[in-house]
């Protein structure tokens, strides 16, 4: 199954037709933390994408496990590079900082 970025105007998606570029960029995707597991840093992550939700008007938070932010919204610092893979995962308690915000709002 495909990721595709939540983030607001990001385009990057993982798919086969994306894939040569997300190799090539150096692209990964990282799933929002568990709700139930991690509601504060949950809830951070939501919020620092600024959506609004377009049919309640409200802050939008993900309804479902599978909501994903890609690399290109997290500072190099944010990761750490390890196992025998040399995996690059996120560090604990990263937060998404990089955003392109539009000018008249984030309307999901």
């Amino acid at each position: 199954m495909p990721h595709t970025c939540s983030a607001p105007n990001c385009k990057n998606r993982d798919s086969p037709e994306n894939k040569l570029k997300s190799r090539e960029e150096k692209i990964t995707f990282h799933i929002f933390p568990k709700k139930e597991k991690h509601f504060s840093q949950w809830k951070r992550w939501a919020d620092s994408l600024k959506r609004i939700d377009k049919k309640t008007g409200k802050r939008w938070y993900p309804t479902t496990p599978f909501v994903y932010l890609c690399s290109q919204h997290f500072a190099a610092a944010d990761f750490e590079v390890g196992g025998p893979y040399s995996t690059r995962r996120l560090r604990p308690n990263t937060l998404p900082t990089i955003f392109n915000f539009p000018d008249e709002g984030n309307k999901v």
